[in-house]
């Protein structure tokens, strides 16, 4: 039986080729092990609160959400401050900024920047203390 040369340089070049793809992938495979990076499982909840809170505070309180939890951040946050909020979103801006509104003698009126500014700081810490009791 005689094997053509052709056959053994093809088996040989096909070789090379599957070696050199394993090589690669386990370069590949060194690389993502080195990549990832563990974080503890605190730090995964913070995290998870945090982008809740920021979904509850862009998306439902613009949306009058009748959520239970929507509805008990709005009543402590107006209890707070003893006053009526709403909040949509600035159409005009390109950042979409969540406008806050405060009814005044049967007005709505837009709060001052600074006033706006310490409402939505407690409005923050109040989403993320009840997602933070809520979450499993």
């Amino acid at each position: 039986m005689t094997i053509k040369p052709y056959l053994v340089q093809q088996a040989i070049s096909e070789y090379d080729h599957r070696t050199r793809q394993g090589r690669q992938l386990a370069r590949i495979k060194k690389i993502l092990r080195e990549d990832t990076v563990s974080i503890s499982p605190e730090a995964k909840r913070k995290f998870m609160v945090q982008q809740v809170a920021t979904e509850v505070i862009e998306n439902l309180l613009p949306s009058k959400s009748n959520h239970p939890i929507v509805k008990e951040i709005m009543q402590e946050l107006e209890k707070e401050f003893q006053e009526k909020f709403t909040f949509k979103v600035e159409p005009d801006s390109g950042d979409h900024r969540l406008q806050l509104n405060v009814y005044q003698k049967d007005s709505l009126l837009k709060l001052p920047p600074a006033r706006a500014k310490q409402v939505l700081q407690r409005l923050w810490e109040i989403t993320i203390n009840k997602i933070d009791q809520t979450m499993l």
